[in-house]
């Protein structure tokens, strides 16, 4: 196995580089901040950014934690990769992490600012002390299978000698140290209303019971509706499209959303 190690400091935009190094180097496999990742997915691993302390996120990332680092190393003795990226901030830190997953020692030592400009590393630098921006190197799609933060945003890059679109998602972790960003259950309850509204058949909102977690939102509703040709549509349209604004406005991950009909409205003006 020949492993290649990007080395560059916290915040100087080594996430947003990996995959295109990786498309350049024709590797497919990434460890980065305690994910194994290949072909825009992820095989094994937990975000160091899902933790909410930045010592607990450091313990991630070098893989100090022994049934996370087990499942690292045994998915890449399952993969076998012939080529593996690691990042880190350091020299030292590679070799933590390569020890961690008992992997060779590094062949070739890639450092940021061979890669990128001093323009891009300020840009990245400012983006994660100003805003928390924090780039994983995943579609969105991918990070929003298990990555629950407050603010999430896909976008894509172009490898020009290639011409081929990568796909990142920038998220604000729980350990940024911009603040938090508070979403009260009031939020949801008014979604809701307002896009019951393009339901002609879902006459009111009864109650709502919304409970917020850190892991996201679970939601039941209970309706009284109009009997109507059209309302096993309207309740599957009004279900489908409210997780999706609900996504869209707050960047929270709907667990789940019940709804029940608990009223009949026999008024038809």
């Amino acid at each position: 196995m020949r492993v290649f190690a990007l080395v560059g400091e916290s915040g100087s935009g080594k996430s947003h580089r990996a995959a295109e190094i990786a498309y350049e180097y024709g590797i497919k496999y990434i460890v980065d901040d305690g994910l194994l990742i290949s072909d825009t997915k992820k095989v094994a691993g937990s975000s160091a950014k899902r933790e909410k302390t930045k010592v607990m996120a450091v313990k991630r990332a070098i893989f100090f934690v022994e049934d996370h680092r087990l499942e690292v190393a045994n998915a890449i003795k399952r993969e076998n990769p012939e080529k593996i990226l690691v990042i880190g901030t350091s020299l030292k830190m590679i070799n933590k992490i390569c020890t961690a997953l008992e992997l060779p020692d590094p062949e070739r030592v890639i450092y940021i600012r061979d890669v990128s400009t001093e323009e891009d590393i300020n840009e990245a630098k400012k983006m994660r002390h100003d805003f928390g921006h924090h780039v994983i190197p995943l579609p969105e799609i991918e990070v929003q299978k298990d990555f629950p933060f407050y603010w999430l945003n896909p976008f894509h890059s172009i490898i020009k000698r290639k011409n081929k679109k990568v796909e990142k998602t920038i998220v604000r972790p729980h350990f940024s140290n911009i603040g938090k960003l508070v979403i009260s259950e009031n939020v949801i309850h008014q979604l809701a209303k307002e896009e019951k509204k393009n339901y002609p058949a879902l006459r009111k909102i009864i109650r709502d019971l919304i409970l917020i977690q850190d892991e996201g939102v679970d939601i039941h509703i209970e309706l009284k509706v109009r009997i109507m040709n059209s309302l096993p549509e309207e309740l599957y349209n009004f279900k489908k499209n409210l997780e999706a604004l609900i996504t869209e406005t707050t960047g929270l991950q709907v667990k789940t959303l019940k709804i029940d009909i608990k009223g009949i409205d026999f008024n038809h003006e």
